[in-house]
């Protein structure tokens, strides 16, 4: 049995990575004010951890300037990391920027619905929408003649 690699990039690839948890693109993404851009700021403030230091600490303009976002951009999504307990926001003592820790995600969709019922609705809509989408694949499906 062949080992399966965490990258499908080649045994010789060099280059750096950030993780991001399967959970975001799971069920994450069903809650209303989670989008793409809140992954993705999640993944660079993991990407800048320093575990000898137990935080992250990019600065806003760091934040907004990398990921070729806007500040509201990125503050939105800044509030949404920790509105839905993804993130947590203290002020660095000495230097006053912003230090991030984190929170392990949710790894139940059904605590997630739970926790989180507007998602529920979101994933009961996408489910609808799949059917439906179904429903009209099957329909142009090729049937030979009898």
């Amino acid at each position: 049995m062949t080992e399966q690699k965490a990258l499908p990039y080649g045994e010789d690839y060099t280059g750096s990575w950030a993780a991001m948890p399967n959970e975001f693109m799971l069920f994450y993404m069903l809650h209303p004010k989670f989008n793409a851009n809140t992954a993705l700021v999640h993944t660079f403030l993991v990407k800048n951890y320093r575990a000898d230091k137990r935080y992250s600490y990019p600065t806003l303009d760091e934040i907004e300037l990398t990921l070729n976002l806007s500040r509201g951009a990125v503050d939105a999504a800044l509030d949404t990391l920790l509105e839905i307990g993804l993130i947590n926001k203290e002020k660095h003592p000495y230097f006053g920027n912003n230090t991030y820790t984190f929170n392990e995600p949710i790894h139940s969709k059904e605590e997630f619905f739970e926790k989180f019922p507007e998602a529920r609705k979101r994933y009961d809509r996408q489910l609808d929408r799949r059917k439906k989408l179904e429903a009209r694949r099957d329909a142009f499906k090729w049937q030979p003649l009898a």
